[in-house]
């Protein structure tokens, strides 16, 4: 709460014959909304004090006092109409007759907003634990389920913060139990689990005294319990995280909250939402140490740069970065937004809140200096958990963490003494102290011989000679493992070949072998994910097998998998079977993006992003007609030619946009030809059945999904299509063998199984 939030404002034409006077008016109303929105309450008399031309007017002074009593009931003011004939006695007679205007034409009285001891619903307030410009937020019990002690949070019927949370189940994310409208208040309340604790805000007011030399886990822990218990009669509850707080230093709690608080911004991320207000007030340390996101009434989708601009956006000044600055500023100026907001300004404000954390500085000092500044505010902060924080406050969007997991990734790296992955590990010293800690027995027993030795030298050399034969053996293993499809662990054999190399002078052809292996592991293993989720949507019919939930899933996994195309493979590098697949799996990505959007409920493509994303298709895999028809409204009806190259795919997906026309006949015919070039293609043959099924030609369905068995005897789909097409032939027995193997190969496919048990129960079984 407290929070700025700008509207799209999109001047209205204006009339040929209007003067400058009522131009002038008008833009100084607008100035006068947008002052208020922003928390600066400014009055006609300043107005007219920057625009004195104005005085003259009357007709211009009468339209800011117009404005200036609308933004004031919107804000919940009561105005007082002898308050206003004082303030502009010149215009008495019209005021008298503006005001009674107002008063019978005003659209809603604000909420009412309750006190504590009062019910609201099925609850009854206790007390105010919180208060913002959205609402307020009580402590309450619920009589019907033993008075248990809830959140309930109040806001107006227009706040839709509700949606964002109903979207978002994570241990680092306060749920939601339960909506409910309040009409006869004009309110909505929101029920959330009473976890107790404090803010983040609030632990930093009461470490206030403790300096930051003398701070330790402890304080923190010893901080909550204090917030905890002035705040509420139940006593801290104990666990893993308190312990953890408790024997931990200072910047391990700071760089453990922080690393919890990513994996919650992650999720949030995930499911498309980005929060566009961390801030110490919105963080929470639950009662057990939890750490918890509170309030996401600013919680949207990213912001692009292109396209229309959005309906509103918000933050807090001090912790958003400044592309989230930017696109308030242009919002409330009706300008353009220049550079996109997505999940990495909360990457940027949640860095803002840990520095602020360590160092001791208020959200408004300056960060420029980097990484000395924090160091010499806070020295035990070490070079690389420096180098963490100033990455993800950089100006830049694209210099920051690509996203929240990669910081929480290299935040659990520093707190378990392991090599940073995000950024230069830059102090040998702090990685010699990290390796000691991590290997303590190993570290004595390397002083133990050092020491002992006479040649120093000698014994480095004979180190590092150690390091190169493993780390060219793992290089052996990631290859190997490379050729066999192995690809998780063949990076994990490359990345452990490379960190014994950090230390190794003179080791950089080696190291670079390692980098471009690792490099192709990591793309091969994207590549064999992106193939096994385009495989799915594929026997799910391109996806319109599954419902409005799932497509929506689907969806955002696709915008995803499409985003990170560039790093699948080099499309316009040499042909090769590995870049034919990602090229074909793209393709039918593609396709099967643009007909999940139309059962999303939510985050819909517009249609200007949708011609973009088949833009970008066609530049980067070339012309597919599938592609290109998409820019039709179908496909059905239409005379459809195949291109000379790569005919037989073609045909299939051609066939396949005929199919989601709802044309079987035609489809039908189309993945006969493409079977008769091709008789081992296994799509082909697959779709093949489906169309054969479906009208009724049973025996050719069966035929075709027998092909599909011998081509992928693991495959339990096709057990269960062929189990079908013996169902409807009456083949009873081979249609349970089917089924029942269906369920071996795949216990999650439930249709299989119920189609089983109905057919054991007409057996009688």
């Amino acid at each position: 709460m407290g929070s700025s939030q700008a509207t799209a404002n999109t001047p209205n034409a204006q009339p040929a014959g209007r003067d400058a006077t009522e131009l002038l008016a008008s833009e100084a109303a607008r100035a006068l909304a947008m002052a208020w929105q922003t928390g600066d309450r400014l009055t006609v008399e300043d107005m007219l004090v920057r625009h004195p031309d104005l005085a003259a007017a009357p007709q211009a002074v009468l339209r800011l006092i117009s404005e200036e009593l609308l933004l004031r009931r919107e804000a919940g003011e009561r105005i007082q109409m002898h308050e206003i004939l004082s303030r502009f006695p010149a215009w008495r007679a019209e005021l008298e007759l503006l005001l009674v205007c107002h008063e019978l034409f005003e659209e809603e009285a604000p909420p009412d907003f309750p006190q504590a001891g009062d019910e609201c619903g099925e609850f009854v307030l206790v007390r105010e634990i919180g208060r913002g410009s959205q609402g307020q937020v009580f402590l309450a019990r619920q009589p019907a389920l033993c008075d248990r002690p809830v959140v309930a949070k109040l806001t107006a019927l227009d706040v839709a913060e509700h949606l964002s949370l109903a979207r978002l189940q994570h241990t680092g994310i306060v749920p939601l139990y339960l909506v409910q409208d309040l009409p006869e208040r004009r309110l909505r309340l929101l029920c959330m689990p009473f976890v107790g604790g404090a803010s983040l805000a609030a632990l930093s007011a009461a470490m206030q005294s403790t300096p930051l030399a003398e701070r330790s886990g402890k304080t923190v822990a010893d901080a909550l319990v204090r917030c905890h218990t002035e705040t509420t009669e139940t006593p801290a509850v104990g666990g893993p995280a308190l312990d953890f707080l408790r024997q931990a230093t200072y910047e391990q709690a700071i760089c453990w909250i922080g690393a919890c608080l990513a994996d919650a911004l992650h999720f949030a991320h995930w499911r498309g939402l980005v929060h566009f207000d961390i801030k110490p007030s919105n963080l929470l340390l639950a009662g057990d140490g939890q750490p918890m996101l509170l309030d996401f009434h600013l919680a949207r989708g990213p912001v692009a740069a292109s396209g229309p601009p959005p309906d509103w956006i918000g933050g807090t000044q001090g912790y958003m970065p400044p592309e989230q600055a930017a696109a308030l500023a242009a919002l409330r100026d009706g300008q353009p937004i220049e550079t996109p907001v997505d999940a990495r300004a909360d990457v940027y404000a949640l860095a803002m809140v840990l520095d602020e954390l360590l160092s001791g500085d208020g959200p408004s000092a300056p960060r420029g200096e980097g990484v000395d500044r924090l160091r010499r505010a806070n020295p035990r902060v070490t070079r690389g958990l420096a180098d963490v924080l100033a990455k993800c406050l950089a100006p830049r969007p694209l210099a920051r963490y690509a996203d929240a997991q990669s910081l929480a990734d290299d935040l659990r790296r520093h707190l378990a003494d392991l090599p940073l992955r995000g950024v230069p590990n830059r102090s040998p010293l702090e990685l010699w102290r990290k390796w000691r800690r991590r290997r303590p027995r190993s570290a004595a027993r390397l002083a133990a011989m050092l020491v002992s030795m006479a040649a120093l030298v000698s014994a480095g050399w004979l180190w590092a000679a150690d390091r190169v034969r493993e780390s060219q053996q793992a290089l052996l293993d990631g290859q190997r493992l490379l050729d066999r499809h192995v690809y998780q662990e063949a990076m994990v054999r490359l990345e452990r070949g490379l960190n014994g190399l950090r230390l190794v002078p003179g080791s950089g052809a080696l190291k670079q072998a390692l980098e471009g292996c690792l490099y192709q592991a990591r793309r091969a293993a994207l590549g064999d994910e992106l193939h096994r989720f385009v495989e799915r949507l594929r026997f799910a019919d391109g996806g319109t097998a599954l419902d409005a939930e799932a497509a929506e899933a689907a969806a955002q996994s696709c915008a995803a998998f499409w985003q990170m195309r560039d790093r699948l493979a080099n499309l316009d590098g040499p042909a090769s079977p590995e870049v034919a697949q990602v090229r074909a799996d793209l393709v039918d990505l593609v396709v099967f993006w643009l007909d999940l959007q139309a059962r999303c409920p939510t985050d819909r493509l517009t249609p200007e992003a949708a011609a973009e994303v088949l833009a970008q298709a066609e530049a980067a895999l070339g012309r597919k007609l599938v592609i290109s028809d998409e820019r039709s409204p179908r496909v059905a009806g239409k005379s459809l030619a195949v291109t000379a190259a790569d005919a037989v795919s073609e045909r299939y997906r051609l066939a396949r946009s005929l199919l989601r026309a709802g044309d079987e006949s035609r489809a039908l015919d189309a993945f006969r030809r493409a079977v008769r070039e091709e008789p081992q293609d296994f799509w082909a043959n697959f779709y093949r059945g489906r169309c054969a099924y479906r009208l009724a030609r049973y025996d050719e369905a069966l035929n075709a999904f027998s092909i599909c068995v011998a081509l992928a005897p693991r495959q339990a789909e096709c057990y269960y299509n062929r189990g079908l097409a013996f169902a409807s032939l009456g083949q009873t027995p081979d249609a349970l063998f089917d089924f029942n193997r269906a369920v071996e190969l795949d216990p999650t496919l439930t249709t299989a199984a119920t189609n089983r048990d109905a057919l054991r129960r007409q057996l009688g079984e």
